[in-house]
């Protein structure tokens, strides 16, 4: 109950009474939010906190380790060793010793990704259905086609986006899915265009027919290209970045260039 006072000094004492009742009211509404922002915040780490929620993919793709392990002896076996006299003869080279491992920053794997689906979202008609991975060499020069060969002889890999071709086999279904580079529309935008398919990095097993498949489900292909053309091979390694690579009116769409790792001199790790 509030009391009014005629004098001057009871008003002030009304509006004390007042003030600290509102106080009060502001500090318990100041504590009610304080609890939700914590509480939110607490959720949301929660969430952050979660473990990969995927178990199609790890039942399909995560090995045992001792599966790798394993793996790996036996490519060092049957690969390393077993091709070392061979490539010390061809290369004259004292205890030649070959790639066994390839490294690339989780940065640039995820740019090459994102460079890929960047290239989908270009062409949307286009079914960019994954990536091959391939094992390849470097030739024994420092420089090849004015890039600079870091580890020349070295085994390698690089990535290449690949493009469905519809109906064509089911007993082989990664033969269905297809190699590209672009050729751009307008220069202003190099991802976007038709998908030519490279031909010499393609299989032999019913090479021209899938590229006809390939054609006839996709109208807007102009021509593929192989042997007959040797820009491909001129063109073909970019690194990774968003920066598109255009070579002979081609936009490459291959990633290669992590660090190598032969095994180190005098044991070292």
């Amino acid at each position: 109950m509030v009391l009014f006072f005629s004098n001057v000094k009871g008003i002030h004492i009304k509006c004390n009474f007042v003030t600290q009742q509102n106080n009060h009211l502001i500090m318990k509404i100041m504590k009610s939010l304080l609890i939700i922002v914590l509480l939110s915040l607490v959720v949301q780490s929660c969430e952050n906190a979660k473990p990969f929620q995927n178990d199609k993919f790890i039942k399909r793709h995560i090995i045992p380790i001792n599966n790798a392990i394993t793996m790996q002896q036996e490519f060092k076996t049957l690969r390393i060793d077993s091709l070392k006299p061979i490539l010390e003869k061809t290369y004259g080279a004292k205890d030649f010793k070959d790639t066994q491992f390839v490294w690339f920053t989780l940065e640039d794997m995820e740019s090459y990704i994102n460079y890929i689906k960047a290239i989908k979202s270009a062409n949307p008609k286009k079914d960019v259905s994954g990536v091959r991975i391939y094992f390849a060499a470097y030739p024994n020069k420092k420089v090849l086609n004015d890039r600079k060969i870091k580890h020349p002889r070295q085994q390698t890999v690089f990535m290449v986006p690949t493009v469905k071709s519809y109906n064509e086999s089911e007993s082989y279904k990664t033969m269905n899915h297809l190699p590209f580079a672009i050729r751009p529309d307008s220069p202003n935008n190099p991802i976007k265009g038709d998908f030519e398919i490279i031909e010499d990095l393609m299989l032999s097993h019913n090479k021209k027919r899938r590229i006809e498949v390939y054609k006839t489900n996709n109208k807007n292909l102009k021509s593929s290209f192989g042997a007959a053309s040797s820009s491909i091979s001129k063109s073909s390694i970019t690194n990774f970045n968003v920066t598109s690579q255009v070579t002979a009116g081609l936009t490459s769409t291959i990633g290669n260039e992590g660090e190598l790792s032969p095994p180190p001199p005098n044991n070292e790790h």
